[in-house]
């Protein structure tokens, strides 16, 4: 495994994670940036940075990048981040192979199983398996509301469409 060292430009990783094959992903210095080395690889690249516009949300800018920073066996890594749009501050979950990077959900999105509402500001990453399915969480809480949180549990397999798991109302087994 060849050595990762940080440069100037990426200043010290703020968190890390590596998996037995040697692949290795790190948050820049103050969560600025997302960075990511396949195993056997000589150079790190840059996966996000603060600024950059996220796929699929014209005009919009990365703000924040939040721990927890996922790695699967294959390489796999999931984090998520604040994006600030052209009407409001949101949450997306992305996913990166080393060499695509994927906007798993906003918080713009529609949350199925919900009855219509958005996964909103308030995502959290649970875990991310070796088959690449990802499992996440919202409370469906829209910016300044007072209403009640829906803490509810969703799935997005490997090639699938995100399903709810589990939240309020779900028989328990």
């Amino acid at each position: 495994q060849t050595p990762v060292t940080a440069s100037d430009l990426q200043g010290t990783p703020a968190a890390q994670v590596a998996n037995d094959a040697g692949d290795f992903a790190w948050f820049g210095q103050r969560f600025s940036a997302v960075f990511y080395r396949g195993a056997g690889t000589p150079q790190a690249i840059r996966v996000l940075q603060l600024g950059d516009e996220v796929a699929g949300l014209a005009g919009s800018r990365v703000l924040n990048v939040f721990t927890p920073l996922l790695m699967n066996s294959s390489g796999l890594i999931a984090f998520r981040a604040d994006v600030l749009t052209t009407t409001r501050i949101t949450n997306a979950i992305f996913t990166f192979d080393g060499t695509t990077l994927q906007v798993i959900a906003t918080g713009a999105d529609t949350a199925p199983g919900t009855g219509g509402k958005k996964f909103e500001r308030a995502m959290t990453l649970f875990d991310l398996n070796s088959n690449g399915d990802l499992l996440f969480g919202s409370t469906l809480i829209p910016n300044g509301s007072s209403v009640a949180a829906e803490p509810t549990v969703f799935l997005k397999p490997a090639g699938g469409a995100i399903s709810r798991i589990a939240g309020p109302g779900t028989a328990a087994p």
